[in-house]
């Protein structure tokens, strides 16, 4: 096993979980920072996000393969890029396990209603708790 081969795997790996998070954190934020409401013109920024995004994770992950298989290493781009996938499948499943055991700590199995109600103060109040009741700031 190429350890060189094993290296440039991981940090194409990480370089690609480290765009995703920031990826991830924008798309959270964007209306926030924004105001921007659905319609088609978001709709279609949205599609050419996503293909930039695409576009960046290919070349995080495919263009060190894809020039060794050009310069006849064959092998080892198909090894390079195995591993890569591999080591992303791993870094997801690890993801998955943590959100679901954090899931399980704090999921009280609780929906509530998404109404709301008036309170005296003419603040508005959602359900809450495990019984979903209004809970009023004290006046």
């Amino acid at each position: 096993m190429n350890t060189n081969l094993l290296k440039k795997a991981f940090i194409s790996a990480i370089g690609t979980v480290i765009y995703a998070m920031m990826f991830a954190w924008f798309m959270n934020n964007a209306q926030g920072w924004f105001g921007i409401q659905p319609n088609w013109l978001v709709m279609a920024l949205l599609l050419i996000l996503f293909i930039i995004s695409a576009c960046i994770t290919g070349a995080l992950v495919l263009l060190r393969p894809i020039l060794l298989y050009i310069e006849g290493q064959k092998n080892e781009a198909v090894r390079l890029f195995g591993y890569t996938v591999g080591m992303l499948a791993v870094i997801a499943v690890l993801v998955g396990v943590a959100l679901a055991l954090s899931n399980s700590r704090n999921d009280s199995g609780v929906f509530c209603t998404q109404d709301a109600k008036l309170c005296s103060n003419g603040s508005y109040v959602g359900r809450t708790g495990p019984n979903c009741e209004f809970v009023c700031p004290e006046e």
